[in-house]
């Protein structure tokens, strides 16, 4: 475990927001042996799904002296961060962006390559979902240009994503008439005060983030045209084309066509391979349970969660797991 008193504070947030992730803090716990995973925010999948990874972790740990806990962040950028500053053990990350902190670039080049990072196991899909006022004239991505757009706060998915999409335009954040950063909680908000025209989300489906942004107030999920997907995916391969699937959010019955990627557990090559073990069995061994803790985690099956290619090498505590399955 290798936690700053900072993060402390942000993990026993985390305990009350994951509800039976974890029992008590490590603030008043006498145990040493603790796993801590960065997760999302409190409205997104990332968080839910790192308190299912701990659930099933935490009904061992009378007999295997490990807790697991989870720590509400800004998303995949500062889960990287904190992992390779030592502040958590695991990271769920969009898998377009672990690469960019493996190779050093982007937003990783001033610090170089993470050349110790590690994949553990992918979870859910995710895509990028651009949800305009109902009363703007936007029609697809191309129409936000000179338009007032929640773009989400540094640090997040959706804002490395959208930076792609801008630069395949020819754009920047000042392409439009205003940018507002908020907390992907507070963006349906802006867009329902009519503060913005639109809003951008980055998440697994369903959310309960388009499911507010849909329902608060008149709004559409607008795509993202075929031509602009196809530049970006051609120059980033752990993206790919996607749909926001239609009968999941409100005036949205059809298939949205979009970008995604993948969500990752991830973790570095200084975590023990008996934790990263133990973290992986109790989670497959346990698969049909973590499937029920949230929706965008029920389709979840081992051959796509491990036999995918990852940005990274796997775990070697992963890999062994893996290995005495059959699965790699």
């Amino acid at each position: 475990m290798r936690l700053s008193t900072g993060w402390l504070v942000v993990l026993a947030a985390g305990l009350i927001a994951g509800g039976g992730a974890a029992q008590q803090s490590t603030a008043t716990s006498t145990r040493t042996d603790t796993l801590s995973i960065g997760t999302g925010t409190v409205s997104g999948v990332y968080l839910p799904a790192g308190g299912a990874i701990c659930t099933i972790v935490n009904r061992s740990r009378k007999s295997t002296g490990v807790h697991c806990m989870v720590a509400p962040t800004e998303g995949s950028v500062a889960n990287l961060e904190a992992l390779r500053d030592g502040h958590v053990d695991f990271a769920i990350a969009q898998s377009d962006i672990v690469a960019d902190a493996a190779l050093g670039r982007d937003r990783f080049a001033s610090v170089g390559p993470s050349t110790g990072l590690r994949a553990v196991f992918a979870l859910h899909s995710e895509t990028l979902s651009v949800v305009v006022s109902e009363d703007s004239d936007i029609d697809d991505f191309d129409g936000l240009k000179g338009k007032r757009v929640a773009v989400g706060p540094p640090g997040s998915g959706q804002r490395v994503l959208l930076d792609l999409l801008l630069a395949a335009r020819g754009w920047t954040l000042q392409d439009f008439a205003a940018v507002v950063e908020v907390a992907p909680t507070e963006e349906a908000d802006a867009l329902c005060d009519g503060k913005v025209d639109a809003a951008i989300y980055m998440a697994g489906n369903p959310t309960g983030l388009l499911q507010e942004a849909t329902t608060s107030c008149d709004t559409d999920i607008v795509p993202i045209p075929a031509d602009l997907v196809a530049k970006v995916v051609s120059a980033n391969p752990a993206l790919r084309p996607a749909v926001v699937p239609g009968g999941l959010y409100r005036d949205t019955p059809e298939d949205v066509p979009t970008i995604g990627t993948v969500a990752l557990l991830v973790t570095s090559t200084e975590e023990t391979a008996d934790h990263v073990y133990l973290l992986v069995r109790a989670v497959f061994e346990n698969l049909g349970v973590v499937n029920s803790l949230h929706p965008a985690l029920f389709d979840l099956k081992p051959k796509d969660m491990v036999q995918q290619p990852f940005p990274v090498p796997l775990h070697a505590g992963a890999l062994r797991y893996y290995r005495e399955r059959g699965w790699r």
